[in-house]
């Protein structure tokens, strides 16, 4: 079959992306010339040297698996923009001579080639130039920067010499340069400090350790990164001698700094609002920092060697966050609890520091605070005054015993981690946090009851992850005796459920997949209510989202006109922290259920059998999914507030779905619990 001819077309704008160009045409108008994986048999190269007449070309030859010598390129005077990325074969640019009005230069990924033209030093109106993953480039000898806005030479592996700066930068021009990952580029030239619109400058992970004086006269650069991908030499940033007077984001983490790789005079930088010095070896920070008055993001994590803070630290007065995890610090200066605007504190991991400042509570602003993994064996009591904490890590915390008595003061916390600690008990005031939604008090080995009142923390709506049983079977994720206490408590919230009208059971998640074997008794008690101790029926199910439950208590038998007791209750579940892996809880109490007005005399003991139907949620189109009921897994218990004497269970069974109303696209997923058979 011959192919068929190509005839030119008219487009007004270039392609967006690859797949607007038709494969095998070359389209070809005011503003456009495309190639879009042409055929060889086309050979539409042949072509190119009659279009040259064209004012305002566009070269796109995208994905090309093969290149042929690019000559014909040469007398291209209108050429505005080539894109050659991903020619994964292309090895030499072509002659740039011919092409004096070329603006775009787009060579990403082309991951074969070796050499740019030394003719680029004559396209002055360049504007934007992407070598970016050229892995191969060795020789790149020339750059115009007299237009140019941005360079991209990220992760130019085995470039070792950044190209020599042809032109003088045009006024207003602001310039972004990125030679991240040149694994391999030792130096930046001396000329940099003439980009006088520079604006970005990122030499992350390259071997650049000793960044060019001229530098600091970058009075427009807003953005500086430098990272050592050789951790064999050491970083020294050169005196700041009060340039870099834009200069809001300073990156110099992971550079092998040691004492004196920091200018001292630091301070002077009156714009820096981010500092980033995390995993460098310095022991101790040039004095000058305190003087950073802007600054309101500083990150000196993972610096093993610091042991020490600037003692003036209080005048950082712009401070919101502070990271100082992984340190050795023995002490924190006093003078931190004078950060007003701080709003974020990371102490992790900071093995040697054995205390915080007695008036830490002073943190005004603070909505923030990780301790995990330290060796406090104490809180200092004004821990509780943070009346802006949302979040409290004390997770890790061996030596810590106990939590001080009034941190239910935290009106604010919504999270309260308190995984892996040895607290026998909590104190009775944390029923006080009414912010709680999170509680974490997993691998909490001794713990074995919560505080009475923990129901009355109204916001909670995460269940806490309990300790494993201590026995090598691993059987079971929690404690049963934590678990039987939880729902003790949180009865409670509950117990005003007769007098609302929205009827709304609150639901608990825990981040487990199996439903707990506290759920999984069996039988049902003849005699199951008892006045004064029966609280209610305690539900378990996982899988997907369930958006209410109607519950039938029905009579052991018809005679005397019985029926069924029913009612329909909404499910509030507004956990963050929610997913469909996830287990929930949630109790059904008596008194939402039972209407003793309708009762004709009789007892909840003449109720012999309770039908749960759930009603699957219904997402924003109105549907559910078709296997719904056969995800859901589900556990019952009764609850009772002195069991110790009962033995009690339910005996369940799950029914297939029920016929959808008419009217609703809902689906339901019947459970059914019947008494156990006589002489049992």
């Amino acid at each position: 079959m011959n192919p068929q001819p190509v005839f030119p077309l008219v487009a007004q704008h270039p392609p967006r992306f690859t797949s607007q160009i038709p494969q095998h045409d070359l389209v070809v108008g005011e503003r456009l010339l495309a190639l879009a994986q042409p055929p060889p048999e086309l050979h539409p190269w042949r072509m190119l040297p009659s279009l040259c007449a064209y004012p305002y070309l566009y070269l796109y030859l995208f994905i090309l698996p093969s290149i042929p010598p690019l000559k014909v390129l040469q007398q291209f005077l209108s050429l505005r923009r080539i894109d050659l990325r991903h020619s994964y074969r292309l090895k030499r640019t072509p002659d740039f001579k011919g092409m004096p009005n070329l603006e775009y230069l787009n060579l990403e990924q082309c991951t074969s080639l070796e050499e740019v033209h030394p003719s680029l030093k004559d396209c002055k109106k360049l504007i934007e130039l992407n070598l970016s993953y050229c892995t191969k480039l060795e020789r790149f000898p020339y750059v115009n920067v007299e237009s140019l806005e941005s360079l991209d030479l990220r992760s130019c592996s085995i470039l070792e010499k950044f190209p020599e700066i042809h032109g003088r930068i045009k006024q207003g021009t602001a310039i972004k340069l990125e030679v991240l990952g040149c694994s391999k580029l030792e130096s930046l030239p001396e000329e940099i400090g003439d980009l006088e619109n520079l604006e970005k400058l990122d030499a992350r992970d390259t071997l650049i350790s000793r960044p060019p004086s001229s530098i600091v006269r970058l009075n427009k650069l807003k953005s500086l990164s430098f990272r050592l991908c050789d951790y064999g030499v050491f970083f020294v940033f050169p005196l700041v001698n009060k340039g870099l007077l834009s200069l809001e984001s300073l990156n110099l983490s992971y550079c092998n700094i040691i004492d004196g790789g920091l200018p001292e005079d630091i301070g002077s930088l009156s714009s820096l609002k981010h500092l980033y010095l995390c995993g460098n070896n310095f022991e101790h920070l040039p004095q000058s920092i305190s003087k950073l008055g802007a600054l309101e993001y500083l990150d000196l994590s993972d610096c093993k060697r610091l042991t020490q803070q600037p003692e003036d630290i209080e005048y950082l007065s712009s401070l919101k966050k502070l990271y100082l995890n992984g340190n050795n610090c023995e002490h924190l200066p006093q003078s931190i609890s004078k950060l007003g605007a701080l709003e974020y504190l990371n102490l992790s991991d900071c093995k040697r520091l054995t205390q915080l400042p007695e008036d830490i509570g002073c943190l005004s602003s603070l909505k923030k605070l990780y301790l995990k993994g330290n060796n406090f064996e104490y809180l200092p009591r004004s821990i509780a005054q943070l009346g802006a904490l949302e979040y409290l890590d004390l997770s890790d915390f061996k030596k810590l015993t106990q939590l001080p008595e009034d941190i239910g003061s935290l009106s604010s916390l919504e999270v309260l981690n308190l995984n892996g600690n040895n607290f026998e008990h909590l104190p009775r005031s944390i029923f006080e946090l009414g912010a709680l939604e999170y509680l974490d008090l997993s691998d909490c080995k001794r713990l074995t009851q919560l505080p009475e009142d923990i129901g009355y923390c109204k916001r909670l709506t995460q269940l806490p992850e309990f300790p494993q049983q201590l026995d090598k079977r691993d059987a079971d994720w929690s404690n049963d005796l934590i678990c039987n206490s939880l729902f003790q408590n949180i009865s409670s919230l509950q117990h005003d459920i007769c007098s609302s009208d929205s009827l709304s059971l609150r639901v608990f998640v825990s981040l487990k997949v199996d439903i707990p074997s506290w759920f999984n008794y069996q039988g049902m008690p003849k005699n199951w209510y008892v006045s004064d101790n029966f609280l209610g029926f305690v539900v378990c199910y996982s899988g997907k989202r369930i958006d209410c439950i109607t519950a039938h208590l029905i009579p052991l038998s018809c005679d005397g006109g019985m029926s069924s007791m029913t009612h329909e209750f909404a499910l509030s579940n507004n956990s963050l922290y929610s997913y469909e892996c996830d287990i929930n809880f949630l109790l059904v109490p008596l008194g939402g259920l039972w209407d003793a007005s309708n009762a004709n005399g009789k007892t909840p003991n003449d109720y012999g059998c309770i039908k749960l139907d759930f009603i699957g949620y219904v997402d924003f189109i109105g549907e559910t999914d078709d296997d719904f009921g056969e995800k859901q897994k589900f556990g019952v218990r009764l609850l009772y507030k002195n069991e110790s004497e009962l033995c009690i269970g339910i005996r369940k069974r799950r029914y297939e779905e029920e016929a959808s109303c008419s009217s609703s696209k809902k689906q339901r997923q019947l459970l059914q619990f019947f008494p156990t058979s006589p002489g049992l």
